[in-house]
């Protein structure tokens, strides 16, 4: 995994969790504007990334030839402290804070690509990386909540009607993507 990105609803929140990192402070490996959102960047015990972000409104977002333009840009300091809720202290992420999106390391985009719609994936580490070894701190595999058993039973025979290994333990099925990433399906019946 390169890093997961949790998504808080507001500047306001944002704000709030760069005052609590400030006040305890915790080792930051960064922050950046992106034009379509604002990031602060750090990194876990095991060194798995973490990235807490707002995003601007769809209609602040520019576009270049039919792209999203993005950049990084410094960080607004005092314009997202200016946000912060006043006094209390921090108890944690509020509601409406979701995981964003998440970026894993693969050795190649276009294999990887193909299974892939609302998750990142990057060569950062190397064209041809290899997966990490099995004994590497880190992400060992990813869950994907399915909405009911139904669900997971298609998704059982789409995954067998296209030869994917995988293996059914208890109504959950783990496979293994192409860069060797892992991956949990339950439904939330079964989790």
């Amino acid at each position: 995994m390169y890093h997961f990105a949790l998504l808080v609803p507001s500047r306001r929140e944002l704000g709030s969790f760069l005052r609590s990192l400030i006040e305890s402070k915790t080792p930051v490996q960064g922050f950046a504007d992106h034009l379509v959102s604002e990031a602060i960047y750090l990194s876990d015990p095991d060194g798995n990334g973490i990235e807490v972000y707002r995003d601007r409104p769809l209609t602040e977002w520019e576009y270049k030839d039919g792209r999203i333009k993005m950049v990084t840009d410094p960080f607004d300091f005092d314009g997202v402290m200016a946000c912060a809720q006043a006094g209390g202290d921090w108890i944690g992420m509020t509601p409406g804070t979701v995981l964003g999106h998440m970026h894993l390391h693969v050795g190649d985009l276009e294999t990887s690509a193909s299974g892939y719609h609302q998750l990142r994936i990057n060569t950062w580490n190397g064209v041809g990386a290899p997966p990490a070894p099995d004994d590497a701190l880190g992400l060992r595999y990813f869950s994907v909540i399915l909405p009911d058993e139904e669900a997971l039973t298609a998704l059982n025979l789409r995954l067998k009607q296209a030869d994917q290994e995988s293996e059914e333990v208890h109504s959950r099925i783990s496979v293994k993507d192409p860069a060797g990433n892992g991956i949990q399906f339950t439904s939330e019946a079964g989790s």
